[in-house]
């Protein structure tokens, strides 16, 4: 059972049961189940729902989690001391600003989960998830199916949803953080425009993995 509300809001607990059809499939390789130890970054985690059952489905996977907000990453590690996990550590950390060095090329697995539009600047933390990852690892990038062509979306169903909660929750998060600059892009810059972000950012081997729903899963080697 995992708390999924920050302080000063509802305590409802949720059996969240993160989407092994989007996640698993193409994951598995990375975080290999043969008992060798990999080490994994989560970028904008919340309250830790993916990063805690990952580390619980695999033990020998070291998980390394981060979140720009600190009221999330409380309640993150309340979640960690009530699943007694131990091999997952939050931590607060804006993944858009310079990281510690001490962090460059020490994970073989980075996971965003429909986390990227919201960024600030997602260039830097592109560039950042590249000077984290080991040479050879993986980072698992996860974004709504919207075309960056606006025609393109017409009789999608899932298209309005994802075009009004980026209107009104993932923009003004963006400009709150302080993407005045780079500009706020929300779910609705399309993977055009992911795919542009990512290979300026010096990457080659990148796979866009079958859409699930209205998911879809980029996976980008180092």
């Amino acid at each position: 059972m995992f708390m999924n509300k920050c302080p000063g809001q509802s305590k409802k607990k949720l059996t969240c049961v993160w989407d092994q059809t989007t996640i698993l499939p193409t994951s598995r390789f990375v975080l290999a189940e043969s008992g060798v130890s990999i080490s994994m970054c989560e970028f904008g985690c919340g309250s830790g729902i993916i990063a805690l059952q990952l580390a619980q489905a695999f033990p020998n996977l070291r998980v390394f989690a981060v979140d720009s907000e600190p009221s999330a990453i409380k309640l993150a590690k309340e979640n960690a001391q009530r699943m007694s996990l131990t091999n997952c550590v939050f931590d607060v950390v804006d993944v858009c600003k310079t990281l510690p060095s001490e962090l460059y090329d020490t994970f073989d697995y980075i996971f965003i989960f429909d986390v990227l539009h919201d960024l600030h600047s997602v260039k830097k933390g592109i560039e950042n998830a590249r000077k984290l990852l080991k040479k050879g690892g993986y980072i698992s990038a996860i974004e709504p199916t919207l075309n960056a062509n606006l025609q393109e979306n017409i009789g999608e169903a899932w298209a309005p949803y994802n075009f009004g909660i980026g209107l009104f929750h993932c923009v003004p998060t963006c400009l709150k953080d302080g993407a005045a600059n780079e500009g706020a892009l929300g779910p609705g810059w399309g993977w055009e425009t992911t795919l542009n972000f990512v290979t300026e950012a010096g990457f080659k081997d990148v796979k866009i993995v079958e859409a699930v729903g209205f998911k879809s899963h980029m996976l980008v080697r180092k």
